[in-house]
């Protein structure tokens, strides 16, 4: 990667770090809010009937066009069995389009709901969401030919900080994992030991 798109993602991480836009998130201890969103194929899925039926994690992350969310899920595949084995259900939510959301679903093998969040509208609502400014968009456009706006199909060039949460069935946080560093995120041992200490 050129000096220049690496100063610019450090400026932009530094800059997302400073504004404390994870401690302000939803954190442990408080209630999901309700929220209703497509899936992959266009169906509503609303996450309270999700955490009502038992345990909910819920995985947000920036877009298929980010190597670290892809991992990130593909982790989370590995451990949906045992999930769904402790009687927890998971999603994953972008505010991709759901075009987009399918192609990933199909190109990781993904078992669980992948939801799209037009606008960021529930991510807003959790507190997780922040404009890319113009030279982090420039570096997008150039380095993977990703128009955030056109992409998502969005008036802004908004994304969420990446963030999972462990939900139980009355909507309350158990464990959340809210970081502003794009390349930190929760370990699946720790969404398998909440649950089976919850268990």
């Amino acid at each position: 990667m050129p000096p220049t798109a690496k100063a610019i993602l450090q400026t932009s991480l530094r800059e997302l770090l400073a504004s404390g836009l994870a401690e302000k998130a939803l954190q442990v201890g408080q209630k999901v809010p309700d929220g209703v969103l497509p899936n992959a194929f266009g169906q509503k899925i609303a996450i309270q009937d999700l955490y009502a039926q038992g345990p909910l994690v819920i995985s947000f992350y920036r877009g298929s066009w980010c190597p670290y969310c892809n991992l990130e899920l593909r982790a989370q595949q590995a451990i949906l069995p045992e999930l769904q084995a402790l009687g927890a259900q998971l999603v994953a939510i972008s505010p991709e389009l759901p075009d987009h959301s399918l192609d990933l679903k199909e190109k990781l093998a993904l078992e669980f709901e992948v939801l799209s969040d037009r606008e960021n509208a529930y991510a807003r609502s959790l507190g997780l969401v922040f404009e890319v400014d113009p030279d982090l968009q420039s570096l997008y456009r150039g380095l993977l030919n990703l128009s955030l706006t056109q992409h998502n199909g969005s008036e802004k060039a908004e994304l969420p900080i990446p963030a999972t949460y462990v939900i139980n069935r009355l909507g309350k946080v158990m464990l959340a994992h809210v970081q502003a560093d794009y390349t930190q995120r929760m370990e699946p041992d720790s969404i398998l030991k909440v649950l089976k200490f919850e268990k």
